[in-house]
């Protein structure tokens, strides 16, 4: 009777123990690592697409943002390649950050420490100024720079992201002496311009969408015009090859079982095609630039290799 008992106990054990080996992911709340504050384009696009992530992962499935802001958005990347490879862990790897803050210091991570799953947000960085400024157009930006006894301020959201390049690109090329003021995020910088704290600013076109009233683009860092700014001419029209910007990838920390994994990259693809997101996104001012898995794995590789030589040329840390 008592080996029966136990025989029946151990059955109902090995019973559980299969049920909860094949339970269905997600069993529990998602953590999302961005490393950058509230307010800015990283924070809009996330909070666009998480929802349609959530119900498309089903399950009960549960995101919960955790922002660890600071350092260019390593110190969420950090924590992300270092986090438990077991899918309850993903975060945002901000291209070129991901590998531009690696330069010039002891980083946590390469390229190579994470697991691309996709991406769905992206924009371009913009030379911009407020609204009642006398620069009403590129050319009185180039006269006024020339012109003026100081360099004049631009403000950037941090060293080494993709507004700070084009700002040292744009010195480069028109040879006009920049002070390029870091503000820590694009947030803050949209507020610094709007205080009247810089001349100018370079911030991502899906910064400053929502204060289109208040805020004047001049010239847009993109191959062709943004569709959500028709009127504003590419640095390219203006004759300065500048094609500069950022894209949100979304990523795990290497090792996240295959399932997992194609789970996510089927959603992204899901989503990127969703009319509800794509109509949700539009209202957000929220610049669409779906990539698939391979196509972000590409993305990355091909900006290592071009920041790696730029950096080789002439790094932007002293």
């Amino acid at each position: 009777m008592k080996a029966t008992a136990l025989l029946l106990s151990l059955t109902a054990s090995l019973a559980l123990a299969a049920g909860a080996a094949h339970a269905e992911y997600p069993e529990k709340p998602i953590t999302y690592l961005l490393g950058y504050k509230a307010g800015g384009a990283s924070d809009i696009a996330l909070r666009t697409w998480t929802p349609y992530m959530e119900k498309c992962l089903g399950n009960g499935a549960s995101i919960v943002i955790e922002m660890r802001p600071g350092a260019g958005g390593s110190i969420a990347m950090t924590d992300l390649a270092l986090a438990a490879p077991d899918g309850y862990t993903m975060g945002q790897t901000t291209a070129p950050d991901l590998i531009s803050q690696r330069f010039g210091k002891d980083a946590k991570w390469t390229k190579d420490s994470f697991d691309y799953i996709g991406n769905l947000s992206g924009a371009s960085s913009t030379l911009t100024v407020r609204t009642e400024s006398e620069l009403k157009s590129f050319a009185d930006f180039v006269a006024k720079a020339k012109t003026s006894g100081t360099p004049l301020n631009v403000g950037i959201g941090g060293v080494g992201n993709d507004d700070h390049l084009a700002g040292l690109r744009l010195a480069e090329l028109s040879g006009i002496k920049l002070n390029l003021i870091p503000f820590g995020g694009g947030a803050e910088t949209r507020l610094a311009l709007l205080g009247g704290h810089v001349d100018l600013a370079l911030m991502s076109s899906g910064e400053f969408g929502r204060d289109i009233t208040d805020i004047r683009p001049l010239a847009i860092a993109r191959e062709e015009r943004s569709p959500m700014l028709p009127d504003t001419p590419t640095f390219r029209e203006l004759g300065h090859d500048i094609i500069m910007g950022s894209r949100l990838l979304i990523a795990a920390p290497k090792g996240v079982p295959a399932e997992v994994l194609e789970k996510w990259r089927n959603c992204v693809t899901t989503i990127a095609a969703d009319k509800a997101f794509i109509a949700d996104a539009e209202t957000r001012k929220m610049p669409l630039l779906p990539m698939t898995a391979d196509e972000t794995t590409n993305f990355v590789d091909e900006t290592d290799a071009a920041l790696t030589s730029m950096w080789a040329k002439e790094p932007w840390v002293k």
